[in-house]
């Protein structure tokens, strides 16, 4: 059985996004801890609403990696590719201002893989969209 590139990105972000989704939900101390940023104000508040987004990517992935390509899936890919360039750009900004440490560049990296990843699905798939 030959897994399809979209069925593998879109595991791994299952997997990514559902881990993320636990962590910001249960112990949102610990991603703020490593990216070092201040537990102050609104931030576990909105680190934890962040974590309930994660985890419905989690479920969106898990059930569609299988699905064959089609216009959903493209919008699917298409969408958490700009996201992810977004929160790259974000971060680097925050990390360029001073808002957050070097442990941001984990997510950055992490970001910019996925986006390439999901690229590289749209590219595979081509002209199958329907």
């Amino acid at each position: 059985m030959t897994l399809s590139r979209f069925e593998v990105v879109a595991t791994a972000a299952a997997l990514v996004c559902g881990l993320l989704g636990a962590l910001w939900l249960a112990v949102p101390q610990v991603p703020l801890v490593i990216f070092q940023i201040d537990a102050g104000g609104g931030t576990l508040l909105v680190g934890q609403r962040g974590g309930a987004l994660f985890a419905g990517l989690a479920v969106v992935f898990a059930g569609s990696r299988r699905a064959p390509p089609s216009a959903s899936r493209h919008a699917l890919a298409k969408g958490f590719m700009v996201s992810c360039v977004l929160l790259a750009a974000l971060g680097m900004v925050g990390f360029a201002r001073g808002q957050s440490g070097y442990g941001i560049w984990l997510a950055i990296v992490t970001e910019i893989a996925f986006a390439v990843g999901f690229a590289l699905t749209l590219r595979e798939a081509g002209g199958e969209r329907t």
